[in-house]
């Protein structure tokens, strides 16, 4: 389960929607950096405005009206969610999942991933991240294993290879490590230095 799409499960979990969040189970989600805004409010506050795509079964996406009620729901945690989080959700649309549409996504991604991942977008996220982690840890969490997958997309499409959509975190990491080399110059026995950082990502 990806970073948003888990953030929204256990939100809805939270509030004891399981209807909803059985439905959301069945789903993909996409959220899509628009801008960046300035707070009505003044001081330093900012705000970033998404568009989430909510990607259904087919099967489903057909009797979608008859699932009004939780379709709601699963748009009201979104939008919470992302409040709480100082991020304005622009619009939310619900699309048929097709066969096939997992690599036309894949394309759309990796254009995304590639401008997003700035220094402004990172700061914000382990700002979130910090802001999350006394009251809502399972957020904090979310965040962050959502930066990891951006990063680690990011690194592989730039090298102008590709990712399966099924990949875990775990896959990911290992992935990029491949192409990255996470020993820092400056130690001395490189060895020792790799071995560490084997047994992290073993256990990660």
């Amino acid at each position: 389960m990806d970073g948003l799409k888990l953030e929204i499960y256990n939100w809805l979990t939270e509030i004891e929607e399981v209807e909803a969040a059985d439905f959301l189970n069945d789903c993909h989600l996409d959220n899509i950096f628009i801008d960046s805004l300035i707070s009505l409010g003044g001081g330093d506050r900012d705000l970033s405005m998404f568009d989430v795509v909510i990607y259904v079964p087919l099967k489903k996406y057909k009797t979608l009206s008859q699932f009004s009620k939780v379709t709601e729901k699963i748009e009201e945690a979104i939008r919470e969610s992302a409040e709480s989080q100082e991020i304005y959700v622009r619009e939310i649309n619900w699309r048929a999942r097709l066969k096939g549409v997992a690599e036309t996504q894949m394309d759309k991604k990796s254009e995304v991933i590639n401008n997003l991942l700035n220094q402004t977008y990172v700061n914000k996220q382990v700002k979130l991240m910090n802001q999350s982690l006394k009251d809502n840890p399972h957020i904090a969490l979310g965040i962050a294993k959502e930066l990891i997958e951006t990063c680690c997309k990011s690194i592989i499409t730039k090298e102008g290879l590709s990712y399966d959509k099924e990949w875990d975190i775990l896959k990911l990491v290992r992935e990029t490590n491949k192409i990255v080399d996470l020993v820092p110059f400056e130690i001395d026995n490189k060895e020792i230095a790799k071995n560490s950082v084997a047994k992290i990502l073993v256990l990660s």
